[in-house]
């Protein structure tokens, strides 16, 4: 058995409506007669679980998981980050607030990361904190007092972006410490910042991008012969405001692609999915624009070309990306007024809807209770959920109803609706409790 889809038989009435405020419309469904019966919500996308939520004392910016060395399983922090403090929280049989963790909470969180030495570095307003295993702290201020404002991380690299538009670019050396390598003034405000992961095999991440406020993108070199040396560049239609330097499947069908070339394709990916080896990774570069626009570009790994540019409107809202992990996957958030996945599943790339409400900021989340999860922010809430079905394109939700359901209507302006049901010679729920009761009685 590869999937299993619930009959929505006998469907009494059907309304789409987008009572849930997502900026797509839902399919309601009454199905079902008598006991039987059900309001079915259908909703496309990835289902999401949610099993956990919890208020803050504010509302956050941003959040960043990370385990306590590279060896363990799951993850040690939550570090919370809010316009003028930093919130941590320790993950163990509960999650709650710790003092000792050596990070500094009395001001805004930019960027966490593990390194490889098992430190922990944390990027602030004002410069970058270095925990050592030990607990020993060292720390890097920002010169002339000047605003950190971006900054992008991985095990061995730090670039942060200080205003005025100069970058400046730390790798982590055999002695454990963070060496800065090199800097560089764009000449103009930078708006995005990411650096990617360190590849298997490989010393360092080997390009920088860099989104600035004149609507345009730049790989900046961080290869040790040409440290920040500016590489390929293209404009965009606004300012982006999110970069995810990506590693993923690669795309192969074209968005003019023809039918006939379509079933081709799909009989070559049946026979592809029997072998892991058809998979073809490459590089790509994640740009979430201001107007609401996900621009994808592939990235030469040796050069840093840009070709195969393609984009696809998500929402009104500014797109925040957001590099997570789906089922040890590496995969991506776009947060706009809804949040999207792109993610890998049974060698193919996709980017579905996600059937849940809009998020701010997410990272990947691993306890012993919930191995693979997403831990993001909404409002004044901290959320732990975790996705299911991965590749289906609908998911439903299922409300059991008492009696046959007629008729359903929205009330104006408002996210209710009301459903009339009724079945012939029934007894509402109170008249069958007091019969039940008199039964009872006369028997007794």
């Amino acid at each position: 058995l590869t999937e299993d889809i619930h009959s929505l038989a006998p469907i009494v009435e059907m309304m789409a409506e987008d009572l849930l405020d997502e900026a797509t419309p839902q399919i309601f469904t009454l199905c079902g007669r008598g006991n039987r019966s059900s309001l079915r919500t259908l909703r496309r996308g990835v289902s999401i679980s949610e099993m956990a939520v919890s208020d803050l004392p504010g509302r956050p910016t941003a959040v960043w998981t990370v385990k306590k060395s590279q060896g363990d399983s799951y993850d040690r922090y939550i570090v919370v980050s809010f316009s003028n403090a930093t919130l941590v929280l320790s993950i163990g049989d509960n999650v709650e607030e710790v003092t000792d963790s050596g990070f500094l909470t009395t001001s805004p969180t930019l960027q966490v990361a593990l390194l490889d030495d098992n430190a922990l570095i944390q990027v602030h307003s004002l410069g970058i904190r270095h925990i050592r295993s030990d607990l020993r702290i060292s720390e890097w201020k920002s010169p002339g007092k000047r605003i950190v404002q971006l900054a992008a991380a991985n095990s061995r690299q730090v670039a942060i972006s200080l205003t005025g538009g100069e970058i400046i670019y730390f790798e982590l050396d055999a002695a454990g410490q963070l060496v800065e390598m090199g800097t560089v003034d764009m000449g103009k405000e930078v708006s995005a910042l990411d650096m990617g992961v360190v590849p298997p095999g490989r010393a360092r991440s080997m390009f920088l991008a860099v989104g600035c406020w004149d609507d345009s993108v730049q790989l900046l070199s961080l290869d040790p012969a040409d440290v920040l040396g500016k590489g390929p560049s293209f404009s965009v239609e606004s300012r982006p405001t999110s970069l995810c330097l990506l590693e993923m499947l690669r795309d192969t069908s074209s968005p003019a692609q023809q039918p006939q070339d379509a079933l081709k394709s799909a009989a070559i990916l049946a026979s592809d999915l029997t072998s892991s080896s058809s998979a073809i990774t490459a590089l790509y570069l994640n740009v979430g624009l201001e107007k609401g626009v996900l621009l994808r570009v592939a990235v030469d790994p040796l050069t840093g070309d840009f070709s195969d540019a393609r984009q696809r409107y998500l929402g009104p809202k500014a797109i925040k990306l957001c590099r997570v992990m789906i089922q040890s996957r590496a995969s991506c958030l776009a947060l706009s007024a809804k949040s999207w996945l792109l993610y890998n599943y049974q060698n193919r790339y996709h980017q579905d809807p996600v059937s849940y409400e809009s998020l701010e900021h997410a990272a990947d989340f691993s306890s012993e209770a919930c191995p693979d999860g997403i831990v993001a922010v909404a409002g004044n809430t901290l959320r732990i959920i975790t996705v299911d079905n991965l590749g289906m394109l609908f998911n439903q939700t299922v409300f059991p109803l008492r009696y046959t359901p007629r008729r359903m209507c929205r009330i104006g302006n408002t996210m209710d609706m009301i459903i009339i049901e009724s079945d012939h010679n029934e007894f509402n729920k109170e008249d069958k409790a007091r019969m039940m009761a008199a039964a009872s009685t006369a028997d007794s």
